[in-house]
């Protein structure tokens, strides 16, 4: 196990310090997210450098050579690998924070929970290099993978951290009230705030007969799939919806045969990439959000972003998400009656969602305006 040369040098000046990125996930919401911000923080401030720290197994890894000024691959292998041979990890990590040291960063944001990043953490705190912790989740979902690990590893990130952001209030609330082992201050950035705002208006605007309605993410419990369908049960006689469900997950063999029989559904099972994500989106005039449990939606960000409106159940942040582009959209309860009547109010009127369309591009490209990501990865340690 051995740390790969980076493949391009960095486009820094020498008396600037670069900014780091950590992701060691291998796809996915934390991807997508460390792009953005990349490609954000350039943006705003193309003098400043911004170096990622990745896995050689991460999906997106050619879009990082393309967007970063540096990355530096650690390479640890898979989980059975890590399992064999953890100490071996353990040195890789720690040749990989020596190399971050190096570079001096004015900052090292990890951007997502991770259990391989804790090591990392831990080693920059105590050469007192400035660590800044991005909070997707203040506590993991029903149904979410190892839940118990990724409970201790908040804690001790939060814990290494120097600066806390969280992606919504609802998170930032959350931590707030859970007295985290986080002694500064905990900041809010809107996760809408690194979305890239369409140009022009959506595709598929203004919406024709059926409506197409559009489930897309991981399959998970806390989605409310189950709920779904039990929104959809009593509508099944109508014919002016269709539905597509897009995504992977644990729930996708319940969802083929809940859904088998359903002519108004089709179903897209397995991974997603970010081109066909995007597809899907722009093929779409609504997307349902029936969690039963949420922290902010990615999903619904993204969708928002490119002019697809978006009905909610009023979990988690999704309401702070979703009310500011139209109260109605977000269900009155957690209840499949209350997010039928949301949907329903739609169905009998569909020139409403042009209008949402435009005025969600309108709300998602002032959030951009107002994101504080330089400020907070740029300044000096607390």
């Amino acid at each position: 196990m051995t740390i790969a040369p980076t493949m391009k040098e960095p486009r820094a000046r020498p008396d600037i310090s670069p900014v780091c990125l950590v992701y060691w996930g291998t796809k996915g919401g934390g991807s997508i997210f460390t792009l953005r911000l990349v490609t954000h923080l350039l943006g705003q401030q193309p003098d400043t450098p911004v170096v990622v720290s990745i896995r050689r197994e991460n999906c997106d890894l050619q879009q990082f050579h393309e967007l970063a000024s540096h990355v530096e691959i650690i390479e640890l292998g898979g989980s059975v690998q890590l399992l064999r041979a953890p100490t071996t990890a353990l040195r890789a990590v720690s040749t990989h924070a020596r190399r971050l040291r190096a570079l001096r960063p004015s900052a090292v944001v990890f951007t997502m929970n991770s259990p391989l990043c804790v090591p990392l953490a831990l080693l920059l705190r105590a050469a007192r290099v400035r660590i800044v912790y991005v909070v997707h989740d203040a506590a993991p979902h029903p149904g979410d993978y190892y839940p118990a690990l990724q409970r201790l590893t908040h804690t001790v990130l939060m814990a290494c951290a120097n600066d806390v952001v969280a992606l919504s209030h609802f998170v930032q609330q959350e931590l707030l009230r859970k007295r985290p082992s986080h002694s500064g201050e905990i900041r809010m950035i809107a996760i809408e705030a690194l979305e890239p705002v369409r140009e022009g208006s959506h595709p598929s605007m203004p919406p024709s007969r059926p409506l197409a309605l559009l489930f897309l993410g991981r399959l998970l419990a806390y989605k409310g799939l189950p709920f779904l369908r039990e929104v959809l049960e009593p509508m099944r006689g109508r014919s002016d919806w269709h539905l597509t469900i897009a995504g992977e997950g644990p729930l996708a063999g319940w969802v083929l045969n809940a859904f088998a029989d359903w002519p108004q559904v089709t179903l897209e099972l397995g991974w997603v990439d970010e081109a066909r994500f995007d597809a899907l989106i722009d093929a779409h005039h609504l997307l349902l959000c029936p969690y039963t449990e949420a922290s902010q939606s990615g999903v619904a960000a993204r969708s928002l972003a490119r002019g697809l409106p978006t009905i909610a159940t009023p979990e988690g942040a999704l309401p702070e998400q979703i009310r500011r582009l139209d109260p109605g959209l977000v269900a009155d309860a957690t209840t499949p009656e209350a997010f039928r009547r949301a949907l329903t109010r739609i169905l009998d009127d569909p020139n409403r969602i042009g209008r949402l369309s435009t005025k969600s591009l309108a709300l998602t490209r002032s959030l951009r305006e107002r994101a504080g990501w330089i400020d907070i990865v740029t300044s000096r340690p607390r």
